[in-house]
């Protein structure tokens, strides 16, 4: 019977597809993986790579685009890192990591209310995480002298990037 033949057809299709979709999960994770090696030995470049080759595969996996803003975050190209913690965040609202990522790319914009509020939720979601607090309290610390000279600026995200260790999903 024909309905029979066509549900089976469709079942078989199904099967694949979720084999397919299981295949490229894996293939990215090794991708993500070996780019979270690169990153953490100083490769960046190479790193964006392989972030690039794993979202390909699985464009709907939030850490990917998280651990690119951090490769982008040390290639000083914070505008990508801006673009890849949104995704992250479009991706899961309550990921924690992308809203700090977020914070200190906008302090390497010079955008310090930004990573101001960034900083405060991040902290408000995780208030364990120390890093998170540290970061407001250099902010604060920031905002409260002159910070009329680039010198300022940069001292701050130099603080800031010593108190971000990578730490990667």
């Amino acid at each position: 019977d024909v309905d029979s033949a066509l549900c089976s057809d469709c079942l078989g299709m199904l099967q694949i597809s979720v084999q397919v979709a299981r295949a490229n999960r894996e293939k990215s994770l090794v991708l993500k993986d070996k780019g979270n090696t690169l990153l953490l030995n100083g490769l960046f470049e190479d790193a964006v790579t392989q972030y690039g080759q794993a979202e390909a595969l699985e464009p709907s996996n939030p850490a990917i685009y998280c651990n690119r803003a951090a490769a982008y975050t040390k290639l000083w190209r914070p505008w990508d890192a801006v673009s890849d913690c949104a995704t992250a965040l479009n991706l899961d609202p309550t990921y924690t990591k992308a809203v700090g990522r977020l914070g200190c790319a906008f302090a390497r914009l010079g955008h310090i209310d930004l990573a101001e509020r960034c900083y405060e939720k991040a902290a408000e979601l995780e208030p364990e995480n120390r890093l998170f607090q540290d970061n407001l309290e250099i902010i604060h610390k920031f905002k409260t002298k002159d910070t009329s000279t680039a010198q300022s600026a940069e001292n701050l995200v130099k603080s800031m990037g010593e108190l971000e260790p990578l730490s990667l999903d």
